[in-house]
């Protein structure tokens, strides 16, 4: 089969609207000035209440003693890791996942995260930027702060980190893949805006609710 049949399958599967929002992701991603979310645009202030124990997010992924093992590949990455590492996409979204945090130290963990900060700015080139592993670093991150460890100055920038990733998932939010991508996003975004309060958190409920509103009926049929 050529690729321009396959590409013409693909396009009859998915219909006109979900085309036309592929293009328009790919367009708004090529030209969207990625630097505005090195910097929160808002502060947002902690509000996190933990009901209940947060399960494990490790997903079999773990780093140490600078190699970092995920999807049954191990590899070098350096202690702290090269974040532009390069291998197979999902075992790098792997890495940006944060996963590997559960059973850490405390200090380690924090070690991680600000060198995460200082040294992946945001760009439209960078996998652990695209919305899917930002929606999974941002709850991997938040748990965190429910640990007393994290707190003073660190806790401050890890705040406003947080706040400018909530930021691009938000403008980024994958409603050109719908499915577990964009639920993904959804859920992301709705547990922060329960954990943080500050001008931004509003929009981030508002578009999670959206979502949510609209994908939960396909996910949970009648039966």
């Amino acid at each position: 089969m050529s690729r321009l049949t396959r590409y013409a399958a693909a396009l009859h599967h998915i219909g006109p609207r979900q085309t036309a929002l592929h293009l328009w992701h790919r367009l708004r991603r090529r030209v969207r000035r990625f630097g505005a979310y090195t910097r929160a645009s808002g502060e947002v202030e902690w509000a996190g209440r933990a009901r209940v124990p947060w399960l494990p997010q490790t997903g079999g992924a773990w780093l140490r003693d600078g190699r970092f093992s995920a999807v049954g590949r191990t590899r070098d990455v350096g202690d702290p890791p090269r974040w532009d590492v390069e291998g197979p996409l999902l075992w790098v979204f792997n890495l940006h996942y944060f996963g590997f945090l559960e059973g850490l130290p405390p200090d380690h963990q924090i070690r991680l995260v600000l060198d995460w900060i200082d040294r992946y700015p945001p760009s439209a080139r960078r996998p652990g930027w695209m919305p899917y592993p930002l929606s999974l670093r941002l709850r991997s991150w938040v748990r965190r702060l429910f640990d007393e460890e994290w707190g003073g100055a660190h806790r401050r920038r890890v705040l406003a980190s947080i706040a400018a990733q909530a930021s691009c998932l938000a403008d980024t939010a994958e409603h050109h893949l719908r499915g577990n991508h964009l639920l993904e996003n959804a859920i992301t975004l709705r547990l922060l805006a329960a954990c943080f309060r500050g001008p931004a958190v509003g929009r981030w409920r508002r578009l999670a609710d959206r979502i949510l509103d609209r994908e939960l009926p396909e996910q949970f049929l009648p039966d």
